[in-house]
C-alpha cells in the first residue's frame, strides 16, 4: 500500500537533458510530487518499490 504523500514517479529516457550538465544516454529521474529526488544514469538511480514507472523510450 502506498503512503499518503505525493505519488513517486520513476521516469526513464534514452537521452536525459539536465539543466546544468551535458545530456547523457539511458537517463532516469525520480520525483515525488513536484520535487526531484534523484537524476542520473538509470543504473545509478534505483526505482523504489511502489513507484509509478514511466518509460519514455526513444523520446528525450
Amino acid at each position: 500500500m502506498r503512503s499518503a504523500g505525493p505519488p513517486t514517479r520513476y521516469l526513464r529516457s534514452r537521452i536525459l537533458w539536465p539543466v546544468a550538465a551535458p545530456p547523457f544516454d539511458n537517463g532516469a529521474l525520480l520525483a515525488a510530487g513536484d520535487t526531484i529526488l534523484a537524476v542520473g544514469r538509470a543504473q545509478d538511480v534505483p526505482c523504489p518499490a511502489g513507484a509509478d514507472r514511466v518509460d519514455l523510450g526513444m523520446r528525450s
